[in-house]
Order: structure tokens, then C-alpha cells, then sequence
């Protein structure tokens, strides 16, 4: 059966399935009113038995001496009971030893037993055979009594019944059907009209939506999952061609410089030392080239779970200090002044060499944006009764307007849209996926003037959520004091 149901929609369409399925639930219905009409036609033959058996016993009751009635006691109480009654509801024939009818209405019946069952009798009065139902009991002298009952009620009914119930029937089907036919279209439109839009965007057409029903319901609710997800793919296509734009503004530059370099120490004139010199720009050219494919690799393994995270306890005034004392003489050099603000002391759980980088990346963006004679701090905050810790990198150059702080957390977004400066807009979004990849966030802010990035890291101790494959101890909650 489940392998039919599985067959049907490769046979069928759905405006064949629909149809079907309410030709199935016709059936059923015909199948409940069949099984309905002979429960009930035995209930009521029960009732006529029953009424027969009652009537046996009223007639073979003991006498009030205690002996078996005779025949002549029979036939007084069968007197008795039809004197003035016709054979409306139950009738009677008591017969003698030697086979002659002493008593009762009935004069012939047909088909009759020891139980109850269906017979067919003739009345003293009536001129045709009826049909009922009735019982014979054999009597001790030989005799035998017949006890009869009307069934032509039961047969009326079922002669009413059926010609009703063939009739709702035929209504149920084609209601059934026409209901079913309406349906399958209702359904097929909506589908069709699905797929219209999904053949449409597949064709290239983003901007398309699939129209949500006015009235609501399960309808409404996929077309809406199902834009959500038009809209999710739209961004990230958009994402992809803004990234291929941005890789191939990011490598002309540096090519078209290398292609110079190349083709200048190419020539048959240069001298040795200038074709070392060039051959040395030459390198430093293909250095830019494979740090920016590394920064990508490095931000996509981080991001997919990819990257071997070794998570430990670090203390990170500890950890900050070394990391601003080693990227100073750097920050220096650009004409910054970098310094460690407030150091509340703190542990987290994190991979050190991820951690490093977020920061010295930090740092390099202040030294790259902040511009000469800058202030750059780096603190470590503790809001009240907060479970996570703050490492804010704080400088006092021109910052980022509000309407762009969003955007600079994601690939090759450079707000120096001429590209003339160093760099490749990877920094910060592969600071950003360090953060996410140890259960924190990156935020920015205004330092007026200037810019503040927070990044919000779980304390040691608190449940962090990491990939998978991002195995690692469990950290306690170590804190110095």
C-alpha cells in the first residue's frame, strides 16, 4: 500500500491525485452507511426475537399450582391475548399431537425453527404470505407452539433507506469530486505560481517574490519563508559580485605594478644592480598578492570551523601588555601614540594565537585610519554584573560615520572607496569572526572624536558556543586578583 501511495504522484498529477482521493473517501462513506444499516437492521431483529422470547415465556409459564400448562391451558391464554386484536405485533398457532391447529391467528408459516428467525406466514384474515419473524417450540405432549412477529417494519425501512442513501451517495460523489477537482486547481495555481517565480529567478531575475495570499494561512506562510529566503540569497549574491568587484579592484594595482616591474627588468639595457632592485619589488609585490589570498583562506577557515582552535585559560592584562608592547614601535613608526588604558583583571577561555591576531589587527587599523599623531589605547573593561569582558581598542583619529559601522565588519568593505591606502578590508571582518568564532561580538562607537571597537568576549567559567570541531578544555573560572 505505502508503495502505491509512493507511485501515485510519478503516475499522476495533482489534478488526477485530488479526484481520487474523493472518489476514496465516497467509498468510505458508502462502506460506513452499508455497515450502519446492517448494524441497525440486527439491532432491531434482536428486539423482535427478544419480544418473541418474552412471549414464549409468558405462555409456558408454570400454573400457580406448580405443573406444566396443557394444551387447553395454552390455547386459554392464547385466547386470552388475541381476543379483539388482529396480528398487528405478535400472533400465534398451537398445534395438537395428531397435527391440527387448536389455537391462534396464524394459519400457515413457512420457514420457521426452534430459534428465532425469518419466516414468512399467512393470518386468518389476510390473503397473502408477510413476511416476520418467529420461534417454534415443541411441547411435551407431542403438540407444538408458533410464535410470530411482524418484521415489514425493518423491510420498510431498508425500502426507504436505500434509495435515500443511494442518493446521498451520488450527491457525496460528485459533491466530492467537484470539491476535489476545485481544490486540486486552488492548489495548483498556488504552486504554479511558485514556480513561475522560482523558473523567473533562476533565470536571473532576483527582484521577484512570490505573492503572499491577503487572507493568510499556510499559503502566506510559505510564501513568506519562502521571500525570506529569496531575500537571504539576493543578499548574498549581491555579497558575492560586491566581493568579486572588490577582489579584482584589490589585485589590479599590485599585477599591473608587478606586469611594470617585470617588464622593466625584462629589458636588455638595465643594469644588474637596478634589475636586483626591481627583482626585489618584484617579490614584495608578489608578497601583497599571496598575504591578501592567506587573509581570505585565514577568514573562511575561521568562519566554516575549518581552522585547529587550541582553547586555554589566558589572563589578559598579561596578554594585552606583551601585545601592545610588541606592536608600539609599529604604531610609533606611523606617527601613533599607543598606550594600555584600565586592565581589570580577568581570565577567558580562547585560542591565544586567534586572540593575537584580532588584536594586532585592531592596532593596525588604527595605524592605518587613525592618522599622525593619534592616541590609540587599549583597555580591558568589566561592565557590573556582566559575564562578559570588553577589550577595547580606543584612538582619536577622524572614526567611522554610524551608517558605516555596520558595513566595515564585512569583506573588502573600504571606506576609502579610491583604494589608495594600504590594505584590503579583510582586517576587521576577520576580527569579527574571531569574536563570533569564541562566543563574543564586535561592536563600534564613537570616541568623539574617534573610533572605539569593543569586542565583547565570554569571562573563563561561562558556557561559550563553538564549532564542532572546535574542541577544547574546559576552562574554570580563573581569576587574579
Amino acid at each position: 500500500m505505502k508503495a502505491v501511495l509512493r507511485a501515485l504522484p510519478m503516475r499522476f498529477g495533482l489534478r488526477a491525485i485530488v479526484p481520487l482521493f474523493g472518489l476514496a473517501l465516497a467509498l468510505v462513506l458508502m462502506v460506513l452507511g452499508v455497515l450502519a444499516f446492517m448494524v441497525t437492521e440486527n439491532r432491531l431483529n434482536a428486539q423482535v426475537d427478544h419480544s418473541l422470547y418474552k412471549r414464549e415465556a409468558k405462555l409456558l409459564k408454570p400454573m400457580a399450582s406448580g405443573r406444566a400448562p396443557t394444551l387447553d391451558d395454552i390455547r386459554a391464554r392464547i385466547d386470552a391475548r388475541e381476543t379483539g386484536r388482529t396480528i398487528s405485533q405478535v400472533g400465534h398457532r398451537l398445534i395438537d399431537p395428531h397435527g391440527t391447529q387448536i389455537a391462534g391467528t396464524v394459519t400457515q408459516l413457512i420457514g420457521s425453527g426452534t430459534t428465532a428467525g425469518p419466516v414468512e406466514f399467512e393470518e386468518m384474515r389476510g390473503h397473502h404470505l408477510r413476511s416476520g419473524r418467529a420461534v417454534t417450540v415443541p411441547l411435551s405432549d407431542g403438540g407444538r407452539l408458533d410464535i410470530v412477529a411482524e418484521s415489514e417494519l425493518v423491510e420498510n425501512m431498508g425500502k426507504i433507506v436505500w434509495p435515500m442513501f443511494l442518493a446521498m451517495l451520488g450527491v457525496a460523489i460528485f459533491g466530492g469530486i467537484a470539491v476535489s477537482i476545485a481544490l486540486s486547481r486552488f492548489i495548483a495555481a498556488r504552486l504554479d505560481t511558485t514556480r513561475r517565480t522560482a523558473d523567473a529567478i533562476m533565470a536571473g531575475n532576483l527582484s521577484l517574490r512570490v505573492p503572499v495570499d491577503p487572507l493568510d494561512g499556510m499559503f502566506a506562510d510559505q510564501a513568506r519563508s519562502f521571500n525570506h529566503m529569496l531575500d537571504r540569497i539576493e543578499a548574498l549574491m549581491q555579497r558575492m559580485r560586491q566581493i568579486s568587484t572588490d577582489i579584482a579592484h584589490d589585485l589590479r594595482t599590485p599585477i599591473t605594478r608587478l606586469r611594470g616591474t617585470l617588464e622593466a627588468c625584462a629589458d636588455d639595457h638595465c643594469r644588474p644592480e637596478r634589475r636586483h632592485a626591481l627583482t626585489e619589488i618584484a617579490l614584495q609585490e608578489c608578497d601583497d598578492i599571496l598575504r591578501l589570498f592567506s587573509s581570505l583562506l585565514r577568514l573562511s577557515e575561521i568562519e566554516a570551523g575549518r581552522r585547529s582552535i587550541a582553547f586555554d585559560a589566558l589572563y589578559l592584562p598579561e596578554f594585552v601588555g606583551e601585545t601592545v608592547e610588541y606592536m608600539q614601535p609599529v604604531l610609533e613608526d606611523a606617527g601613533l601614540h599607543l598606550r594600555c588604558g584600565a586592565m581589570t583583571d580577568a581570565s577567558i577561555c580562547a585560542d591565544r594565537d586567534l586572540l593575537s591576531q584580532l588584536l594586532v589587527n585592531l592596532l593596525e587599523n588604527a595605524a592605518c585610519h587613525a592618522g599622525a599623531r593619534a592616541e590609540v589605547t587599549v583597555s580591558i573593561l568589566r561592565p557590573v554584573k556582566s559575564e562578559m569582558i570588553r577589550i577595547r581598542v580606543a584612538d582619536s583619529g577622524g572614526g567611522i560615520a554610524a551608517a558605516d559601522r555596520e558595513k566595515v565588519l564585512q569583506r573588502f568593505v573600504r571606506l576609502d572607496t579610491s583604494r589608495s591606502r594600504a590594505g584590503n578590508g579583510l582586517g576587521l571582518a576577520l576580527v569579527d569572526a574571531i569574536a563570533r568564532l569564541h562566543g563574543g561580538i564586535v561592536t563600534l562607537g564613537d570616541n568623539r572624536p574617534g573610533l572605539i571597537v569593543d569586542v565583547h568576549l565570554p569571562l573563563a567559567g561561562r558556557r561559550m558556543i563553538r564549532p564542532a570541531v572546535a574542541t577544547a578544555p574546559v576552562c574554570g573560572g580563573l581569576m587574579h586578583a
